[in-house]
């Protein structure tokens, strides 16, 4: 666990995989249902998730837990 600095951190390196599996998931069965904006795509009919980040996790409100794309990608 080195190079954890906060509960965010701990909770990425933890749950990173269990998390990406779960968004792949709804990503590949919802592509309709994704925030997008593209002037090519107006509608997607397929989606895959290579990767995300968590942004910040509110331990107040289990559900509140954001998700990103990491910088560059």
């Amino acid at each position: 666990m080195a190079g954890l600095n906060s509960f965010r951190d701990v909770i990425e390196d933890m749950f990173y995989n269990d998390i990406f599996n779960a968004l792949s998931a709804f990503v590949e069965d919802n592509p309709s249902r994704l925030e997008n904006n593209s002037y090519r795509v107006q509608n997607p009919d397929e989606a895959a998730l290579s990767d995300f980040k968590v942004q910040f996790v509110n331990i107040t409100d289990p559900g509140s837990i954001v998700f990103s794309r990491p910088p560059g990608k």
